[in-house]
């Protein structure tokens, strides 16, 4: 391809299923110059992105040849980055991204998921340029100016993960995986220097997966390559993963950040999603649950218990706070990229995790092997996972499949325990309070009593349930599914002293973590004083997870409480992990004092963590410093991982800066900047503008503009801008940018803004139309009045 062109020559070998005069391609809007059938050129009529050929009347199970030329401009499906003097480090780069059913806007093929068939690729490119495509390379040659590379994947895979990347890249040789899988990857040259921290694990990634699925690699190569303004964090190509530059940081993040999940997710995928492939989108979740539930399993493996539970239920929130529920398996859809949501990711793969804990772990595993097994180079529904599954636990799934998958919601559950010292009984009541029929599941119960602490597991079958149990003594704890086994929302209100027990006695990281946030209700005196003892046990406790840590630091500021100001102050400056740290430097923005600011701004200008720079400079601006303005100003010029530091500075200055913060907000928006700060500048300007409605007109101009940006993330930093904003003027633009976004998901946030500023131009004449209502109610008052008046004269 020439930049932003394609052209070429698609040809399939196909079987003909049934007797047929007719056959379907998917081409997207490109332009087809001639189709050739069994050598013979064909006619062909267009209908929408469907092209339909006519073919001489060919019986079942005839093979034969299509060849279709075309040429095409995509506006989806194949992207491309160009060189510019703005961005010295930036690459001329063409990459491609078929997820869901975007390949048909580069060649034409059946783009749906329901079809597997041998690819095999073919390009012309500027001979400086390196290709990567799927499966191995059959060729790669130079005819003057030009590099003619051929690619063949020589096992069945489905049209959406086909893929082409182009652009200089080096490639950098991860090694020979058991001397079977060779694992290059692809790097533009500035990444040279910190790429190996990101993909260190690739061995003992494919070793533990090999192992739990009972399948080698199914291929013979493992490429990964890094690219320019990816869509996404990565996207799973058979034998070809692509990622994002994000991917790759530099020692100063190595505590923050780590690219480890990501990695693993898509390499599952080889697995989950290409090996075996969902039949249709509504099976979506059988792909995304597994590479998301594998992250998991993997920090269990190689990390902790404690890891496995944090990272579950960070993945379980996605879900939890969706705007609205559907099943897992949703068969009603506008359309596939619809679907790419928590349910489809976090609620899969909590569905997993609770399959695994009802049949237990060494039953699961054998049943995702039996799966694999069965169903490797297939398509699937939901029920072959749940045959496999039956089969070697001997249990009947499905209810719970019903219950879980094509159930919309989840249970909300309140718990009450009493101690009933004449019986020796503790007592726990459990409400389900969601509508609809009750869920069943195995509720986990740990009940701590001095020193014993005891498990149970409680079968839930009711809306309203008492559980019993018999103890000589009343417990100092009660946890409900400490681990957070069971996906629901909970609601338990316990005592200070019960809480300030958990935080330091609770059976996993996050049932101790839950007790450091519920102890924020806790304001009283007396009160606060229990929970405070059990968070600064907490917080000093370095063999602690860090997320109970961090929490920690955020509760013990509460109120500018002067007694822990002094422990936070020792933390930010002797604390070893960064992630901590930085929570402490956020907890500091409470107080308002000198030696706070001073310690603050030492932490934003000597701390070697960005993300404890980026808070340190948010809580400094917190504590009212003078200077805190041109420190912002300042940061907006320190580059970082994910551009944190500056987009800190950012957030100083719509909350501090005044009218004159405008200036700098628009300015960070302008080509040359960071990406990543020109859209997160573009949402700021939108809460400026929130706060300052004299600039509310001028703002929405500037964001207008922004819709036009050439870089999809700052357009669609300036829709959340305008969604902010609620100004009626930007509907028209809005709208306009819907119709031609690049990708689904911009066109549904995009529809998704335009309806809340809707919704927000309804509330505002309501109120007026409310208040004009009122004003005629009082002058027909009035008017009543006089008429009286006259009458009684």
């Amino acid at each position: 391809p020439s930049l932003g062109k394609v052209a070429g020559e698609v040809t399939l070998d196909a079987t003909i299923l049934r007797d047929t005069s007719e056959v379907v391609l998917l081409a997207g809007p490109m332009t087809i110059s001639s189709v050739v059938y069994e050598g013979l050129s064909v006619a062909w009529r267009r209908r929408g992105e469907r092209i339909l050929i006519s073919v001489p009347a060919s019986s079942a199970g005839r093979k034969v040849r299509l060849s279709v030329r075309y040429q095409a401009k995509p506006q989806r499906g194949m992207y491309f980055v160009s060189a510019d003097p703005k961005y010295p480090t930036r690459t001329v780069q063409a990459w491609t991204q078929g997820e869901a059913q975007d390949n048909r806007f580069w060649f034409p093929g059946w783009d749906y998921p329901n079809d597997r068939f041998t690819t095999e690729v073919r390009v012309s490119i500027p001979k400086a340029l390196t290709a990567l495509s799927n499966g191995r390379l059959v060729d790669d040659k130079v005819e003057g100016q030009r590099r003619i590379c051929h690619w063949k994947m020589d096992k069945r895979h489905v049209n959406y993960l086909v893929t082409l990347v182009i652009g200089k890249f080096v490639e950098q040789d991860l090694g020979t995986y058991k001397s079977r899988v060779k694992l290059p990857l692809y790097v533009r040259e500035p990444h040279l220097e910190n790429f190996s921290r990101s993909f260190d694990q690739m061995h003992q990634m494919l070793d533990f997966l090999e192992k739990y699925t009972g399948r080698n690699y199914p291929y013979g190569k493992y490429a990964q390559i890094v690219v320019t303004d990816f869509l996404w964090g990565g996207m799973e190509n058979t034998t070809a993963t692509t990622l994002t530059e994000h991917t790759i940081h530099d020692a100063r993040a190595e505590g923050d950040w780590s690219s480890d999940g990501l990695i693993m997710h898509e390499l599952a995928h080889q697995w989950f999603g290409d090996l075996i492939t969902c039949n249709d989108w509504t099976a979506l979740w059988l792909n995304e649950g597994f590479a998301t539930y594998f992250e998991s399993l993997y920090f269990e493996a190689t990390r902790s218990r404690d890891e496995f539970d944090v990272d579950r239920v960070q993945s379980m929130g996605w879900y939890l706070h969706s705007s609205y529920w559907r099943p897992i398996h949703e068969r009603k859809f506008g359309h596939p990229d619809d679907l790419f949501d928590g349910h489809t990711y976090g609620k899969a793969a909590a569905v997993m995790h609770m399959m695994r804990e009802e049949m237990g772990a060494d039953v699961f595993r054998r049943g995702v092997q039996k799966y694999v097994a069965d169903y490797a180079d297939s398509l699937v529904e939901a029920h072959d996972l749940r045959r496999a599954m039956e089969a070697v636990s001997g249990l009947s799934l499905g209810s719970f499949f019903a219950q879980w998958i094509h159930r919309a919601g989840h249970p909300k559950v309140s718990f009450d325990w009493r101690w009933n010292a004449t019986q020796n009984m503790l007592s726990l009541d459990i409400e389900q309070t969601q509508d609809g029929e009750a869920y069943h599941f195995t509720l986990p119960i740990t009940v701590h009593v001095g020193d014993n602490v005891s498990h149970h597991r409680v079968r839930i079958h009711r809306k309203n349930q008492t559980v019993s149990l018999p103890f000589s003594t009343a417990p100092d704890c009660v946890e409900a599914d400490p681990r957070r086994h069971i996906l629901m929302e909970r609601f338990f209100e316990k005592s200070a002293q019960e809480l300030a027990y958990q935080m330091q006695n609770g059976s996993s990281a996050v049932s101790r973590r839950w007790a450091v946030d519920e102890s924020g209700m806790y304001t009283e005196m007396g009160e606060r004083e229990i929970v405070r003892a059990a968070l600064l046990t907490v917080i000093a406790n370095d063999k602690e997870h860090y997320t109970v840590r961090k929490q920690a630091a955020g509760r013990l500021a509460y109120g500018a409480d002067v007694s822990t100001r002094g422990i936070l102050l020792r933390h930010l400056k002797e604390e070893h992990n960064s992630r901590v740290r930085a929570a402490v430097a956020a907890a500091l923005g409470e107080y308002n004092d000198g030696e706070v600011a001073s310690a603050l701004k030492r932490a934003f200008g000597k701390d070697d963590s960005y993300k404890v720079s980026a808070a340190a400079l948010t809580a400094y601006a917190a504590t009212g410093a003078r200077d805190t303005l041109a420190m912002a100003r300042r940061a907006l010029k320190v580059r970082s991982h994910r551009e944190v530091v500056a987009i800190a500075a950012l957030g100083v200055l719509t909350q501090r800066g005044g009218t004159k913060a405008k200036n700098s907000l628009q300015g960070a928006t302008v080509w040359g900047q960071p990406h990543l700060l020109r859209r997160a500048a573009a949402r700021e300007l939108g809460r400026f503008g929130k706060n300052y409605p004299k600039f509310a007109d001028e703002i929405v101009e500037h964001l207008k503009t922004l819709l036009a940006d050439p870089m999809r993330m700052v357009a669609m930093g300036a829709v959340d801008g305008l969604r902010t904003l609620k100004h009626q003027g930007s509907l028209q633009a809005l709208r306009s940018f819907a119709e031609r976004s690049a990708t689904r998901t911009m066109r549904r946030k995009t529809l998704e803004a335009i309806k809340v500023i809707h919704k927000a131009s309804s509330s505002v004449r309501e109120e007026k139309m409310q208040e004009r209502v009122d004003d005629l109610d009082e002058r027909l008052q009035k008017l009543d009045d006089r008429l009286r008046d006259i009458e009684s004269r």
